[in-house]
């Protein structure tokens, strides 16, 4: 018998280094939170949800100076494919399945290429996490997984789709600007471009 979406969404946070993820999602929403280039103070963002979700700081940063924690303990980050990601993923069970929201948090300034390259590098870190728990555990399910890249810029239209939604650089990476997150709720982040993985 196939293991639940809640039994899977169990495993995937029991195996994580708990160091990594930012907030539990104990309470009534999602806090991501970031220092950005260009701001004073951290960038927080919030999101009710429904069912179950947490989030992981997979650009975490050490406290200690150089000593900047690795995805791969056993894998040399320098300059490697690895060591490129995004700022945030947000796993999210609701009754239709399990999402995983790939968050790239910028502030005015839109490499499209290099958003692309973040985002699609931590889709090949959510590949390998299902792999473990494949091999470790000997479940497999399938995670909805969505790009999204939030920024404070007031003027993206250069960057993005005819429609104002999508970056140019890869149509699956979906645009916010920060002020049209308030108000929305975790499932209300629209992206029409989300993959299965």
């Amino acid at each position: 018998m196939p293991l639940s979406a809640e039994g899977y969404f169990g495993h995937i946070k029991a195996c994580l280094n708990q160091a990594f993820i930012q907030d539990h999602g104990t309470g009534e929403s999602i806090t991501l939170k970031e220092k950005i280039d260009g701001q004073s103070k951290p960038l927080t963002v919030s999101f009710p949800f429904q069912g179950e979700a947490f989030s992981i700081n997979l650009d975490l940063k050490s406290t200690k100076k150089g000593e900047d924690p690795r995805l791969f303990r056993f894998l040399d980050d320098e300059a490697k494919p690895w060591a490129k990601k995004c700022d945030f993923v947000v796993f999210h069970r609701m009754p239709v399945g399990i999402y995983a929201y790939l968050i790239e948090f910028k502030s005015n300034g839109i490499d499209g290429a290099g958003i692309k390259a973040q985002l699609d590098a931590s889709i090949n870190w959510l590949k390998s996490l299902k792999q473990v728990v494949a091999h470790y555990y000997g479940h497999e399910r399938e995670l909805t997984v969505q790009k999204f890249v939030f920024s404070s810029n007031t003027n993206p239209r250069a960057y993005l789709d005819s429609h104002g939604k999508y970056l140019k650089a890869d149509p699956t990476i979906r645009f916010y600007h920060y002020e049209a997150l308030k108000g929305l709720s975790l499932g209300e982040l629209e992206n029409n471009m989300a993959d299965e993985i």
